[in-house]
């Protein structure tokens, strides 16, 4: 299997030996505890086996494939405390309800994310464009398809980076930050 380096090798994490203490993200906010070098490569590993196995019994369709990027997906989300849950119906941009693949869950039960998945085979661009148009918010949604993933986070897409899995389980809205801030500042 060919997948993204984003979805298969061992630099999806951000190494914390390389790190001057925590370093605050894109808003300012501290990152979430990152999953540990040896616990990614495993993770990772386990994710090829499920889907060479999917691949092996000959199929590449979503629903067979699916279940291999959830599991790496909830085993990423543990540390930082969010759930993933499956097929969800949730509104959508369009006011009109959507079925996403996987939303993932804070502690307070809000939504921290959005997970679709794709076929193998399907052309990921021309896909995205279509859940777009269906209304799919873009706060902090991942598109994959087992061969690439793509994030975009508060409207924008966000450009190929190796810790794709990290930016999307540590994405902290801008709300989200300035509440924590004044937290502390109490």
């Amino acid at each position: 299997l060919d997948a993204p380096r984003a979805l298969c090798d061992t630099a999806v994490y951000r190494d914390p030996s390389t790190a001057h203490g925590p370093q605050p993200t894109a808003h300012g906010d501290l990152p979430m505890p990152p999953v540990t070098p040896k616990v990614a490569a495993t993770l990772i590993r386990t994710y090829h086996e499920s889907l060479a196995a999917v691949e092996r019994a000959g199929a590449r369709n979503e629903g067979a494939t699916r279940a291999a990027f959830q599991t790496l997906l909830e085993a990423w989300a543990k540390p930082a405390a969010l759930t993933v849950l499956a097929e969800q119906t949730l509104d959508g941009t369009r006011n009109r309800p959507i079925r996403v693949d996987g939303q993932l869950l804070n502690e307070l039960r809000l939504t921290h994310g959005i997970w679709e998945a794709k076929d193998t085979g399907d052309d990921l661009e021309r896909e995205i464009s279509k859940k777009i148009a269906a209304g799919y918010p873009l706060r902090n949604t991942l598109f994959e398809n087992t061969r690439r993933a793509v994030l975009y986070q508060d409207g924008r897409r966000v450009d190929f980076e190796a810790d794709l899995l990290d930016r999307f389980i540590g994405y902290s809205p801008a709300q989200i930050v300035e509440f924590r801030r004044a937290l502390v500042r109490f």
